[in-house]
């Protein structure tokens, strides 16, 4: 038996976490139809990240999808986390995402 693949879910802000539910939805009916065993990791990203961590790309973030086989990643386009300084820029350009 293989074990499962793990996928780290990056909501974001904006109308991210409604992207990721239907993402989700989509890929758990897939996961079921080709009987692919999947646990899903939901990490903090984009303005949702700056709000609870800090920063848009926290290194917890990184070192979750890091240790993941597929990232999903919904929105990170939310207007009042645009660039600013708080946020440490666009998020999916901290770490090679784009």
């Amino acid at each position: 038996m293989s074990r499962a693949k793990t996928v780290a879910c990056l909501a974001g802000d904006g109308a991210g976490p409604e992207l990721m539910a239907a993402a989700a939805r989509a890929l758990e009916r897939v996961s079921k139809l080709h009987a692919l065993e999947r646990d899903d990791i939901h990490l903090p990203y984009a303005g949702e990240a700056v709000t609870r961590c800090g920063h848009a790309l926290p290194a917890t973030t990184r070192a979750g999808y890091r240790e993941s086989d597929a990232i999903l990643v919904a929105s990170p386009d939310e207007p009042a986390f645009a660039g600013g300084a708080s946020s440490g820029g666009r998020p999916e350009s901290c770490d090679g995402l784009e």
